[in-house]
């Protein structure tokens, strides 16, 4: 199965990612040490001030797009997290596994 994200590109280029479910869910258990209860707020936000309204990673400047354009490309998570260290690990698992929630509910 593959998901299609879509993100608010501050450059506005290529605003649709593909990602096949099954890497999706190996990224995330790769990275996944036990339960991690983040609240939503603690993962992403978005603020027009910041980064255009783009969606990003609580407490940084880094939009998720970049998460995603990462792991399209190939790169691990750990590539992604030592290019970007104000993102936390923590925040990279609990977003992928809401964006998985999320893109089950849609399907179901």
């Amino acid at each position: 199965m593959f998901l299609i994200f879509q993100c608010l590109s501050v450059f506005q280029a290529a605003p649709y990612f593909v990602i096949d479910q099954t890497i999706l869910t190996s990224t995330i258990d790769a990275g996944f040490n036990g339960d991690l209860v983040m609240k939503k707020e603690q993962i992403v936000s978005r603020n027009p001030k910041i980064m255009n309204g783009a969606l990003v990673f609580a407490g940084t400047r880094v939009p998720v797009e970049i998460l995603i354009q990462h792991l399209t490309a190939g790169d691990s998570l750990k590539k992604f997290l030592n290019d970007f260290p104000t993102v936390s690990h923590e925040q990279v698992v609990a977003y992928l596994k809401m964006t998985l929630e999320v893109a089950d509910a849609r399907v179901a």
